[in-house]
């Protein structure tokens, strides 16, 4: 038997991206444009050399931007085991809301890391270590947040009416 320790279920999986699927669509996203895609922990932020990575490894969840040949967004999302279906269908809304604010040049990042790492969202510059710019009380942070919790309450309200959980339950 293989019971799959130390990854996530494939139902949560299944549900994550049926999620992606509907966050894309109410959020004016070609899902063509953004990859969803499950990464092992040491792999989540590693950016193999490639720019513009951002994201929160305790979190579980990263977007890289599209740069060089890559034309596509990726939402990467922490693949261990333990995690629950509620807060990854969360990181996957909440990295959209951040796709959507790039695909909008609302936000736009400056930068390849954490110490060098510089942003404008809505025509306002901010520095990481000159306006000491925190990751809680940043605008797109804040935004992302609310607008994620929304979206997932959603989501959850579409999923009980159409009966689409009982279509994921029954993967099991």
């Amino acid at each position: 038997m293989d019971y799959r320790i130390f990854t996530m279920n494939d139902i949560c999986k299944k549900r994550a991206t049926k999620a992606f699927r509907y966050f894309c669509d109410n959020l004016g996203i070609d899902c063509s444009k953004v990859v969803l895609r499950f990464v092992d922990p040491s792999e989540l932020n590693d950016n193999d050399g490639v720019e513009n990575v951002y994201g929160d490894t305790e979190t579980m969840a990263c977007v890289e931007m599209p740069s060089g040949r890559r034309k596509r967004y990726y939402v990467s999302i922490n693949n261990r085991d333990g995690v629950s279906g509620d807060m990854v269908v969360e990181s996957v809304a909440h990295e959209l809301v951040h796709v959507k604010q790039h695909m909008d040049k609302r936000l736009v990042c400056y930068g390849t890391d954490d110490c060098d790492m510089s942003y404008e969202f809505d025509g306002v510059k901010h520095n990481t270590f000159v306006n000491h710019v925190d990751y809680f009380t940043a605008p797109w942070e804040i935004e992302a947040r609310v607008d994620s919790r929304k979206m997932v309450y959603d989501f959850n309200c579409y999923m009980r009416e159409s009966g689409s959980y009982r279509v994921i339950k029954k993967l099991v």
